[in-house]
Order: structure tokens, then sequence, then C-alpha cells
């Protein structure tokens, strides 16, 4: 398979989940308004429409697009950090990993085994 391929295949098993679950977290937005979404009433429309923009894109909002006050990185979505990071891991295995060898890819593979498994590793602040 080639790389297009491979991205063209993923593109079209993952994204239809973000589009779905961003269009149905901004419905769910514009139709509640609930003590625990603080920023609801007083966020502009051009910063909604920005900030669905980006979901859809799933380019992650800084602080300053955060428009339910609860610090994801998708104010519409918040799932969407698993799929981001599924993303990268599709897009490093296509460039790198898939081109190790079998010794290089049984060593990455027991590394990550380590890291999963040893209770002592840790990359939280």
């Amino acid at each position: 398979m080639t790389t297009w391929g491979f991205f063209k295949r993923r593109l079209v098993r993952l994204h239809p989940m973000v589009v779905f679950g961003t269009i149905f977290g901004a419905c769910l937005f514009f139709f509640q308004r609930a003590p625990q979404f603080p920023l609801l009433g007083s966020t502009p429309m051009w910063k909604v429409l920005l900030c669905l923009l980006m979901a859809l894109l799933m380019i992650p909002t800084g602080k300053g697009l955060d428009i339910r006050g609860w610090g994801e990185m998708n104010s519409f979505n918040g799932p969407t950090w698993s799929l981001t990071w599924e993303y990268i891991a599709n897009i490093l295995y296509a460039f790198v990993i898939r081109h190790f060898s079998k010794i290089a890819l049984g060593i990455f593979v027991a590394f990550s085994a380590f890291l999963t498994v040893n209770p002592n590793c840790s990359f939280e602040p």
C-alpha cells in the first residue's frame, strides 16, 4: 500500500467520527444553557465559528479559544484528543515506523510495552 493510500484509508475511517462528534457537540453547545459551562452566554459568534472550524480540522485550540471553560483542546468534542493522538501515531507509522527493520521494530515494541506496564514511568507533570 502506498503512503497516500494509507492516509486516505485513515481519513475515511477516522474523520467522519470527528465531524459527527463536533457537529453534535456544537448543537448541544447552542441548545444547552447549563451552569457547568460558564462561558456560554458571553462567547461571541466569531469565536464559536472559529472554534468549530478548528475542531473540524482537528487543530487544537489554546486557552484563548476555550469557549466552555474546561481547558480542553476542542470545546465541541472533548474526546477528540484521542483521535488526534491516533492521527499522530498513523503519521509516525507511515513515515518512520513501517521502515524499521524487524530487530528495530522488536526493540520499539518492547520499549513501548515497558512504558505501558511500568507504573514508575510517567510523562505527566
